[in-house]
């Protein structure tokens, strides 16, 4: 895991939060401009990929394909290679978790660092 990429991810989703969701966070989608308040939402996945660039793909009649220059791949993909994950951390990441809290919980044991560490550092740069 790019622990550093997890926390970017993780402090642009509680920024976010915090400040009123331009993008919501829902583990059960990819990215889909329809499911909140603002208008959009993306899980783990989707907002490594938003926040590396990546955008929804146009033109593609579902919203598992995100696009950056000129390069189309499915959002998973895209979020484990944002993120370092191999196919097991992509799983329990990308597929187990259901809340934030969950998140949390799985970085951690991927990690092998406390989930109050993960906090904590996220706390410090919201």
């Amino acid at each position: 895991m790019n622990e550093e990429a997890m926390l970017d991810t993780l402090v642009a989703i509680e920024r976010e939060q915090a400040m009123g969701q331009r993008l919501g966070f829902d583990m059960s989608n990819w990215y889909n401009d329809t499911m909140s308040e603002c208008g959009t939402t993306a899980c783990l996945a989707g907002w490594a990929a938003i926040e590396a660039g990546w955008k929804p793909a146009a033109n593609v009649s579902s919203v598992v394909y995100a696009e950056k220059d000129g390069r189309m791949e499915l959002w998973p993909q895209v979020g484990a290679g944002v993120l370092g994950l191999d196919e097991r951390e992509a799983d329990a990441l990308f597929y187990e978790p259901e809340s934030l809290g969950e998140v949390y919980a799985a970085v951690a044991e991927i990690s092998g660092v406390a989930e109050d560490v993960w906090r904590d550092k996220v706390r410090g740069r919201v």
